[in-house]
Parts: structure tokens; sequence; C-alpha cells
């Protein structure tokens, strides 16, 4: 086993954990594919809705979008027709509901990276992972808990 916060360590520093392939054959292509969608991001930015114009392997209607680059749409990203008639939930057919959603995503979002943040620098701070430290919480509220680790850390 291999410390979740460990996982993704690259070369000598990963322990001896064999991954599926050579771990820097996995980091390029990992930065390969990531630029590839970033580019292509780009481009939309620079053309709104342009990606749909492009040849892709076929998916070219996949990547229409709304033509807004902020918002992507199309049938990947709003397969439930959020916003339109088609919608099957009646109260989200409209577009005030959907630019409800996308603050709600927004906002969802953050709290996700501000949690995953938090993951990170507990493990930093206190080792070991987020359920390991709430079971020790549990057992002992008195000494384990955030005070008494940022004092005696």
């Amino acid at each position: 086993g291999i410390i979740w916060y460990k996982a993704g360590v690259i070369g000598p520093l990963s322990e001896g954990f064999n991954y599926w392939s050579d771990p820097y054959t996995i980091f390029f292509g990992q930065i390969v594919l990531m630029q590839f969608a970033e580019l292509r991001r780009l481009q939309d930015f620079k053309k709104p809705g342009c990606m749909k114009e492009q040849y892709f392997l076929g998916f070219e209607g996949a990547f229409e979008g709304t033509g807004d680059p902020n918002y992507p749409g199309g049938p990947i990203f709003n397969f439930m027709h959020f916003g339109d008639e088609k919608c099957m939930f009646k109260q989200c057919r409209t577009k005030e509901s959907l630019d409800e959603m996308k603050i709600r995503e927004i906002k969802h979002a953050r709290m996700a990276m501000l949690a995953m943040f938090g993951y990170g620098a507990q493990a930093v701070l206190v080792g070991g992972g987020p359920v390991d430290n709430l079971m020790q919480h549990i057992l002992d509220p008195v000494h384990q808990n955030m005070m008494a680790n940022l004092i005696n850390p």
C-alpha cells in the first residue's frame, strides 16, 4: 500500500511502487493530453464555436457548445438539456434556471477545491489521511484536535 498523498510521486521518491508504465512516460503523456485540451479551449476562447467546425475524429457535433467560451454546453457538457425546452425537469427549462445552476456549479467547485486543499494541508501538517485523523479525534477529542496539532506539531 501507498499513502494517498504520495500516490503521484514520480521516480526515485516513489518508494518502489510499480505503475503500469514508467512514471516518466505517464507524466509526459499527461502533459501532452492536458496541453491538447487546453489549446483546444484556448482556440474556443479566441473564436467561440469553432470546435464544431474543426475535424476531430467525427466528434465535432459533440463539441459545438453554446457559443459562449465561459460555458461549454453542447451534448457532452449539457446532456440533460438544462435551460432548454427539451429538459426533463420542468423547473430547469428557463434561461434563468440555467444561470442559477451555473452559479451553483462554481460555488460547489470552489468548496470542493477548498476541501481538497484541506486534505492536503492536513496530510502535511498532521500526517495520515482524513479518516485516520477523524478516528483519532473521536477516540481522544481533547488531545487530537486542531489546536493541539498547531501547538505541538
